[in-house]
């Protein structure tokens, strides 16, 4: 080859060498890239991403709430729909090309957790999993997961930024991992995770009893809903105060606002005197709330039973009235409540604010209500679906072309949008619906209300025109219902929040899951077996000595490291 055809040749190759790096700089820029597997070219920013084309298939895993689960008040409404192959999965494959497998599933959450953790263990997760914080870290630490961080960025739609970052940084916070992102906040709210005190005001009337505003008289009224007939049937078969085994987390006989009416703030952590973080569990106060839930539960005013009832069992007791009072979040209305309403016409409920065990106003707990976060397996080719669905799912709910009575609150059943894997939620969404009801009520201007605001209006106006099974939207957001005490919380500035959140300390990773088995067993055996209340005293001990006290010194270290 002569000298000149050899230049000729190699300026050649650089040339074509220059184009295909302009081409493949400008495709990675793309506010969508284009994957080799065929994926379509991403929409302008803001607006919702593109299709895969053809189809990708995701894999999940995923616990079934008892709201949706085959043979509840969700799926038996919905012909033609299962948990596999309902509105939502069918969406997805519509609108984004992804259809979705599950690789497993579980119905109790403490077998979910049994089977996460074994099949967290075998090092093969799927393609896209919700984490709680522990879990996260140790998936990150075993470089299981993918950085999301700049994929954010370029792949949420405005309307998903807004929504996850409406509470601030904290929702992010437990997923960075030395700057990165690591997984997606299933943002929800923070201030929904309060408790009230449910009460049948149908067994109140046949009392003569008024609704409660201390501890004394809430005792009072479980004394009498267990000792005297408070369903008229002429039967001892009632019980007062509804409790179950898991203690905590909101649903129906969870103790959370019970142990608030002791000024008492179990399973977060608070701001002692000196300013500094301590964990709410172990405090004095603690062990007075305890020793009154002993009291009641040895006078029978507890179910007997509570030490094995899952959530799936607390609920029962309510739908088939044998239990008239039970601590819990606002949705308690939606589920048992409004199963057991549908069953028994005599049945009438009503929230009312948390109660005191002295002269000081009760300041109900609060947690992040973020406390599922999800990751993406390393190494998929789509990383980016599970982006695209937080779009989907918020636009077609909340967005400008929302869908809200098809995917979310249809006429016929409640708990839909809980058939989708991904729920991230607006933050104050229920706590403003109820405030534009009750705004357009004051002003008769009900014909104004549009979006969710509008839907469950007119699900109230069918309740008041004798749908009783739609007096769920009207004990939640009708003027006096629970969202006016919601309301009242928070213009109070009343609530407790959870003073740590970011990724779990190292020994939090150790020692946290341990811990609160520990706390639990005890709390169990001081109410259910009758031990000594100073079994709280060795509790704190020990929790100390079996990694808190190292906890808590690494939550104050964190505490001071951060920007102030």
């Amino acid at each position: 080859m002569t000298s000149k055809k050899a230049n000729a040749l190699i300026l050649m190759i650089c040339a074509a060498m220059v184009v295909l790096l302009i081409w493949i700089g400008g495709r990675d820029n793309k506010t969508d890239a284009t994957h080799a597997e065929g994926i379509s070219t991403g929409a302008p920013k803001g607006e919702m991403p593109g299709k895969y084309d053809p189809p990708i298939t995701a894999s999940f895993v995923r616990y079934i709430p008892a709201a949706v689960a085959a043979d509840n008040n969700t799926l038996i409404h919905l012909p033609g729909e299962t948990l596999d192959d309902n509105r939502w999965t069918r969406l997805y494959e519509q609108k984004l090309g992804i259809r979705l497998k599950y690789d497993w599933t579980a119905k109790d959450q403490e077998a979910y957790q049994q089977q996460m953790n074994i099949f967290l263990a075998s090092n093969n997760i799927p393609d896209f999993i919700k984490v709680d914080a522990l879990q996260l870290k140790r998936l990150a630490e075993a470089d299981m997961i993918t950085d999301l961080t700049e994929m954010f960025e370029r792949e949420a739609s405005e309307l998903t930024k807004k929504t996850l970052r409406e509470e601030g940084s904290a929702p992010f916070e437990a997923a960075m991992i030395d700057g990165r992102l690591m997984g997606l906040p299933n943002i929800d709210s923070s201030i929904d995770v309060a408790q009230f005190v449910w009460i049948r005001t149908d067994w109140l009337d046949n009392l003569g009893l008024q609704p409660p505003k201390t501890m004394d008289e809430l005792v009072a009224i479980a004394k009498a809903f267990t000792n005297q007939d408070p369903d008229r049937n002429g039967r001892d078969d009632t019980v007062g105060l509804l409790l179950q085994k898991s203690l905590w987390g909101g649903f129906a006989g969870t103790l959370e606002g019970f142990f608030n009416g002791f000024h008492a703030y179990p399973n977060i952590w608070i701001k002692d005197s000196s300013g500094k973080l301590a964990y709410g569990s172990i405090q004095p106060e603690m062990k007075q709330a305890l020793a009154l839930l002993q009291q009641m539960y040895q006078a029978g005013y507890i179910d007997k039973e509570f030490a094995v009832l899952d959530e799936g069992g607390s609920a029962d007791r309510i739908i088939n009235g044998k239990s008239g009072m039970a601590f819990g979040q606002q949705w308690l209305n939606a589920w048992p409540i409004q199963i057991g309403y549908n069953k028994d016409p005599r049945m009438e409920w009503k929230a009312f604010p948390l109660v005191s065990v002295d002269d000081d106003p009760v300041k109900p707990s609060i947690q992040l209500g973020t406390n599922g976060w999800w990751v993406v397996k390393k190494g998929i080719a789509y990383p980016e679906a599970i982006v695209r669905m937080f779009n989907l799912f918020l636009e077609t709910n909340w967005g400008a072309t929302a869908d809200f009575g098809t995917y979310y609150m249809p006429d016929n059943t409640e708990s839909i949008w809980k058939l989708s894997p991904v729920t991230p939620t607006p933050p104050y969404k229920n706590l403003n619906a109820h405030l534009a009801i009750a705004n357009a009520l004051k002003r008769g201007a009900e014909s104004e209300l549009t979006g969710e605001a509008k839907v469950i209006y007119e699900k109230i106006k069918k309740y008041e025109n004798g749908d009783r099974e739609s007096w769920a939207w009207y004990a939640g957001y009708a003027q006096d219902g629970v969202f006016s005490i919601m309301n009242d919380y928070k213009e109070q500035n009343r609530f407790v929040m959870d003073q740590f959140t970011g990724v779990p300390t190292p020994r939090m990773v150790e020692r946290l899951q341990s811990l609160q088995k520990l706390q639990n067993m005890t709390f169990t055996k001081i109410i259910f077996d009758n031990a000594s209340i100073d079994e709280f005293d060795r509790f704190v001990e020990n929790w100390n000595m079996l990694g808190g006290e190292d906890m808590t010194r690494e939550v104050n270290e964190r505490q001071a490291s951060r920007p102030q």
